[in-house]
């Protein structure tokens, strides 16, 4: 999950604004998936206009390995 708008609406300069990741999950089960990025919610600051929150799915035939 993303916020492209981060920090404001008006001035995007630090965007895309990382929420969560989560990989390796089977279906729309994501309580069987691996955490890369712990879930951050949204919490845009006072007067930094609307945000748009976008979830990024992709399919992948082999497991996603994780980098340390």
């Amino acid at each position: 999950m993303i916020d492209p708008d981060a920090p404001s609406s008006d001035k995007p300069i630090t965007g895309p604004f990382i929420h969560w990741i989560l990989s390796n999950f089977k279906e729309i089960n994501a309580i069987d998936g691996e955490t890369i990025c712990e879930y951050m919610g949204p919490g845009p600051r006072a007067g930094s206009g609307k945000h748009r929150y976008i979830y990024l799915l992709y399919q992948s035939i082999e497991k996603v390995k994780q980098e340390n």
